[in-house]
């Protein structure tokens, strides 16, 4: 059984359920194959899209279109013109209900689905039945930041009055408040970057039990108070790779995705690599 490092974080990197093709791959790298049975187009181009480098700081390319199949995009701050097809640039949105189906068939989740009420990011995708039987909803939060997988489990847990299991593409949005949340509620989260990789025939599987999951569940991500400092070596090479990111920049003709495959990490860690040189630069600057 193989983990999967591209696809559960690309679910969570668009700060939304619809974006381009050209970032769903960036998003995805070499698991865009797998994202892709998960995605459906829209009848629509987008008129713009994140800039790989500085998109999250608002920076976004415009696309213009300059022959009848061919487009560009252009950006206003630090990158050379980019030449697109309109399959770039058709909009593509997650289709959840896909989605579910998949994770239902991973865990062998029974009874109904159902979205929640107040939130567009929160579904009920069945029942796991304990080896106590006792029945528990599970839920799946489809969120982009910490706040919005607050607003999810806090929406849940109004809705279910019983304890439920929150499922997440990843650990990454969860923060103090989703916890206390789910202690009140002697409720569970689980990760699927833990939980669902890939078989032996390229297929979605669980990587182990629902139940061994939230009977050993992992330690939640602590605080900024509670984490540990780097060690040098790992500051180093994360800086090494950032440098690495920027001469490949300037040279061109390599995307994004494809430095990043090569290194086989993801376009979130390299954007971690780029802010932790930024706030190591401020603190030298002080």
């Amino acid at each position: 059984m193989k983990r999967l490092k591209w696809l559960w974080p690309a679910l969570e990197g668009v700060g939304g359920p619809a974006a381009t093709a050209l970032e769903w791959r960036a998003l995805a790298g070499a698991e865009n194959h797998l994202l892709q049975k998960f995605l459906r187009p829209r009848q629509e181009l987008a008129a713009s899209y994140p800039c790989p480098i500085r998109g999250q700081f608002g920076i976004r390319h415009d696309v213009i279109q300059d022959a009848p199949d061919r487009y560009a995009g252009v950006c206003p701050d630090c990158c050379e013109e980019e030449t697109l097809s309109k399959a770039d640039i058709v909009v593509h949105e997650l289709n959840v209900g896909s989605l579910i189906k998949a994770i239902r068939s991973a865990f062998q989740l029974q009874g109904t689905t159902a979205p929640v009420d107040g939130t567009v990011t929160g579904h009920r995708i069945g029942t796991h039945i304990r080896p106590t039987g006792h029945h528990v909803a599970v839920y799946l939060a489809l969120a982009s930041s910490p706040p919005e997988l607050y607003r999810a489990v806090d929406r849940i847990a109004a809705f279910d009055d019983g304890a439920f299991i929150v499922l997440a593409p990843t650990a990454n949005q969860l923060n103090r408040q989703s916890e206390t949340v789910l202690e009140k509620r002697r409720s569970w989260f689980v990760a699927l970057s833990d939980a669902i990789g890939l078989d032996g025939k390229g297929r979605l599987a669980r990587l182990c039990d629902i139940e061994q999951l939230i009977q050993h569940p992992r330690k939640a991500k602590k605080g900024r108070s509670g984490r540990k400092k780097l060690p040098a070596k790992e500051v180093a090479r994360r800086s090494k790779l950032w440098e690495g990111w920027e001469q490949a920049r300037g040279k061109g003709g390599r995307t994004r995705a494809e430095y990043c495959g090569d290194k086989g990490i993801t376009p979130t860690f390299l954007d971690n690599c780029r802010r932790l040189i930024q706030q190591r630069q401020a603190r030298e600057a002080r």
